[in-house]
């Protein structure tokens, strides 16, 4: 190129530059160096060439570049009341050599069921607009909603600072952990506190994330294999675990308590932390019997767990039991989350962010008796004048909840001028009997069984083992002088003469209990048997009771006798007759309760005179038994309930068929013996199962399930029957019983489309009920719903307890010994967006005109009915 001298040659190059491919973010550039060299800034280098000789001139520039960085500034912070609070820092740096302007979005993607209490930007430059729509709650980061600011401008090496603040909460009972974990980096996907910024400069986008969370912390609450343990002395040594494990992804803190809520009559002898984490101490005033919140309650407090880890505490109780306090309800053991005390149950609670759960362990121990009579009447020995046969009935019965293990034994003790021929037998009604002991005397050997199981009872009703002790003796009085009286015993304890004391101990976990028997030669004695107790019908049940009274001695004597009825208050008795020996007259004013002389001043026969038998009085009661007791009507104490819960022999509770016999004998002593009877409950419930399903064509599947249960202390039996009562343009198209209880085959001919009363009706008829069995059945019907033929039964359930018919009514029925409940339920079907519903029929007629501009108006309103409703009762 020429050039004429003195002249000058202007050129402007200007340069587009980008990226680089694959290049992500801001690019590095290098400042520009006092002289420019290859390699700073954007540094551009002219040469000229002339005569072979070179000239070169560079300038340097840096263009305007912003970068973003995203840190946790702090947390996340537990706030003490179930929420984290969590500071982000966005900070924007200018990377170049002139001012840039840029746009910064940011973003929340946490893990699912992790709640947002609150949110905010709460710090950002000075002079810098931010957006005050700002939620992060966007799906995509150019959504609006995720906007910090916009056109911000930075000035050549400026920096700003922006910080969002979010507090969270979660259930942490039911939340799953995933959720707590942070996804891959990079791969936007939502996990823990994830947070994502990213900053747009000139085109140029850059994007940085951060991802706190949070823990969860789990408790759980075990007793140790094998506890509790009976320790033989009356007391039993409890162990529990208490864990505390962290589930979550980070490290956490908690505090933990646990508080022993044994039940009344149960006295902690010690307590005690016996193992724990290394490394952590727990409060050695530690007792667990401080009341809600106590500071003797605490295990630990603000301890560290650290990811994956596991904190196990182990509790060890030594506890006994007051046998004049205890009842067996305070045996039981409470509701889960009721916070009740009742046997050993025990309560952890852990506190991790404020957030409390707790978790119950518990054990119910047994309650073990024992009861003795004698039963039936002594029977002298045939060849063998003076030696007779006396048969003694020994009832073990545990009322409480727990299963036990007891030793039986039975010690006779004859005064002078009576002595023990020998034991001529013994039976035993225990389920997994172990064997009798064959060396049992009665006298020299007492033991009659060792380390006999008995279960639990169950829902209140005791488990009773009945032993029947034959025992021979001989009695020759002729040079005795008998005491007044029935005491068999001295008060130092000597047998007194002519006497046969019998004492029958139980032996359980070191607790005795004992009942004794007295025999006197020559006084009455007495005997009460429950013979029979029997449904009639009409509510009404028929009660036999013996009563028989006989002599022990040759010589004649007297008596009187009394009878009380006892009966659960919720039975009522209709009529009471008593029938007696022959010759006997019996007091015609009888009942049972106002009046409860059978006959008074009495004679017996001596045992060896000629035509002796024993008087045997018969009690037939006819009451009225309700079909079900309800709960609340049920004592502490056991009154009012179906079952009986105090042994046989000396129960005076109002309950079941509870009926005590006195004998007063010439002396003025008395004998008192009882026997009870249980009766059944049984109730009824009926529940749709799942809400109607609708098919093509205006068809419908709906669900039921009827559950029977027998709640009482007796089996019992029932009819049940299922009407279906549908609205109006329902029709049932079909009805199938799909599921009923094992050993129970439905009746086929059920249809549930009958009238009151009708065969169509009944699902199944005479049904055994066990005590404590409950019996559900399913039934599935599929009906058409015709539009044309509905009115306003067809979308209305009728009221609990009416006969009418409406939407998808179903009642259920009950019938046992001619008492009978129902249990109904109902939904409606929904009704077609495209049809007008059924208008209301108040009696007065419509005319065409009228109905038509009803519909018109319903239609144009927009108020077309859409709905489904459900009811139940009972």
């Amino acid at each position: 190129m020429l050039i004429a001298a003195g002249a000058t040659h202007t050129y402007e190059v200007e340069v587009v530059i980008g990226l680089a491919e694959g290049t992500e973010g801001a690019p590095v550039i290098t400042d520009c160096q006092a002289i420019p060299t290859e390699g700073d800034g954007l540094t551009n280098t002219a040469e000229i060439e002339h005569n072979d000789l070179t000239a070169d001139d560079s300038v340097c520039v840096t263009p305007g570049v912003v970068s973003v960085e995203k840190t946790v500034s702090s947390g996340p912070t537990p706030n003490g009341d179930g929420t984290w609070t969590v500071v982000y820092d966005i900070v924007a740096t200018h990377l170049g050599g002139a001012a840039a302007d840029y746009d910064v979005t940011d973003r929340l993607h946490y893990g699912a069921d992790i709640e947002i209490v609150d949110k905010g930007i709460v710090t950002a430059p000075d002079g810098v607009q931010i957006n005050g729509s700002w939620t992060g709650l966007g799906a995509e980061d150019s959504d609006p909603e995720n906007l910090v600011a916009s056109g911000v401008t930075l000035d050549v090496g400026g920096m700003h600072t922006y910080q969002v603040e979010v507090t969270v909460q979660m259930e942490e009972a039911t939340i799953d952990l995933v959720n707590l974990e942070c996804a891959a980096a990079g791969s936007g996907e939502a996990g823990g506190l994830a947070n994502s910024t990213t900053l747009t400069s000139n085109g140029i986008v850059s994007e940085d994330e951060v991802c706190p969370t949070v823990t969860v912390i789990e408790l759980d609450k075990e007793l140790v294999e094998g506890s509790p343990v009976e320790n033989g002395d009356g007391t039993w040594t409890i162990e529990y675990d208490v864990t505390a494990t962290n589930a979550g992804p980070v490290a956490g803190d908690y505090d933990l308590s646990d508080r022993l809520r044994y039940g009344a009559g149960i006295e902690v002898e010690s307590a005690s932390i016996v193992s724990g984490p290394e490394g952590v101490e727990p409060n050695a005033g530690w007792s667990g019997q401080g009341a809600e919140g106590a500071a003797e309650n605490v295990i630990v407090a603000g301890q560290s767990l650290e990811i994956d880890e596991q904190h196990v505490f182990r509790v060890r109780v030594v506890a006994s039991m007051d046998r004049d306090v205890v009842t067996p309800g305070d045996l039981e053991c409470p509701e889960p989350g009721s916070n009740e005390p009742g046997g050993f149950a025990n309560t952890a609670e852990l506190t991790h962010n404020g957030e409390d759960q707790s978790d119950v362990a518990c054990e119910e121990p047994p309650l073990i008796d024992i009861a003795k009579s004698l039963s039936g009447a002594v029977t002298p020995v045939d060849g063998e004048p003076g030696v007779y046969d006396a048969i003694y009935e020994l009832t073990v019965t545990n009322t409480g909840a727990g299963a036990g293990v007891y030793d039986l034994d039975d010690e006779l003790a004859p005064g002078a001028g009576v002595s023990v021929v020998g034991i001529q037998d013994v039976t035993s009604d225990a389920p997994d009997a172990v064997a009798i002991n064959d060396a049992f005397d009665g006298v020299d050997q007492t033991r009659i069984v060792t380390d006999q199981p008995i279960a639990g009872a169950t829902d209140d009703v005791p488990v009773v083992h009945t032993y029947m002790v034959t025992v021979r003796y001989a009695a020759d009085l002729t040079t005795v002088d008998v005491p007044a009286g029935r005491a068999c015993t001295t008060a130092g304890g000597e047998p007194e003469p002519g006497t046969l004391g019998n004492t029958a101990t139980v032996d359980w976990n070191g607790l005795q209990d004992s009942a004794v028997e007295c025999l006197v030669p020559g006084d009455p004695t007495l005997d009460k048997e429950l013979v029979s107790a029997t449904p009639i019908g009409n509510g009404q049940w028929e009660v036999v009771y013996d009563l028989t009274v006989a002599n022990t001695g040759n010589e004649a004597t007297t008596y009187d006798l009394e009878d009380e009825l006892l009966f659960a208050p919720q039975i009522t008795v209709d009529t009471v007759s008593v029938t007696g020996p022959e010759g006997i007259t019996v007091n015609d004013g009888f009942d049972g309760a106002g009046d409860q002389v059978i006959a008074t001043g009495i004679e017996i026969i001596g045992l060896d005179e000629d035509g002796y038998a024993p008087h045997v009085y018969t009690v037939t009661v006819v009451a009225n038994v309700p079909l079900s007791f309800e709960e609340a009507d049920v004592a502490a104490d056991g009154t009012g309930s179906p079952a009986c819960t105090t042994p046989a022999g000396g129960n005076f509770t109002e309950q079941g068929l509870n009926n005590a016999a006195t004998l007063t004998n010439e002396s003025g002593g008395t004998i008192v013996d009882t026997d009870c009877g249980y009766v059944p409950s049984t109730t009824i419930t009926k529940t749709m199962d799942g809400d109607p399903v609708a098919g093509a064509d205006g068809q419908w599947t709906v669900n039921y399930l009827i559950t029977v249960v027998n709640d009482g202390a007796a089996n019992g039996s029932y009819t049940l029957t299922d009407q279906l009562r549908y609205g109006a343009g329902i029709d049932v198209l079909d009805a199938t019983i799909t599921d009923a209880p094992e050993g129970v085959t439905p009746a086929q001919t059920w249809t549930g489309t009958g009238g009151t009363g009708a065969v169509e009706n009944t699902i199944a008829a005479d049904v055994d009920l066990a005590v404590g069995q409950t019996h559900t059945y399913r039934v599935s019907i599929d009906a058409h719903l015709d539009t044309d033929a509905a009115d306003e039964s067809t979308l209305e359930c009728p009221a609990p307890g009416s006969t009418e018919r409406g939407g998808f009514s179903n009642t259920a029925g009950l019938d046992h010994n001619d008492l009978s409940a129902e249990a109904s339920t109902c939904a409606v079907p929904e009704w077609p967006e495209e049809v007008p519903p059924p208008l209301p029929q108040t009696g007065t007629p419509i005319t065409q005109t009228a109905l038509a501009a009803a519909l018109l108006l319903l239609i144009a309103g927009g108020i077309l009915m859409h709905h489904r409703r459900r009811t139940t009762a009972a």
